[in-house]
């Protein structure tokens, strides 16, 4: 019904009730999953550095697409890297990207995505 739901996820605890939620929508709707992370990079000399050593959060979304394909769901994953700050930007250019008409994510209230 929605189409493509957009699940952005990190390793965070909200992001797995974030997903717990994408599944169940999905599951009801029939509708594809498409899984983003994004990696967080500063810009320093000589390239770019990532923050946070970020393969827990690849990890999980990896775990995200195997869990949905496992149920039925049809599941892709789509990593990204960013500019510390411009991560939200990122995920709605993959919801623009997959014609997505709902996008789930978790919030600790930290950041201002």
């Amino acid at each position: 019904m929605l189409g493509t739901i957009v699940l952005a996820v990190d390793s965070s605890p909200q992001a797995e009730r974030a997903g717990t939620l994408a599944t169940k929508l999905a599951a009801s709707t029939g509708d594809e999953v498409v899984v983003v992370h994004v990696t967080e990079v500063m810009v320093a000399r000589g390239g770019t550095v990532e923050l946070d050593g970020d393969r827990d959060g690849i990890h999980t979304a990896e775990r995200h697409v195997k869990e949905l394909e496992a149920g039925g769901v049809r599941a892709r994953l789509v990593l990204g890297r960013a500019i510390a700050g411009h991560v939200a930007q990122v995920i709605v250019d993959a919801a623009e990207q997959h014609d997505a008409g709902l996008i789930v994510m978790g919030s600790r209230g930290a950041a201002p995505t």
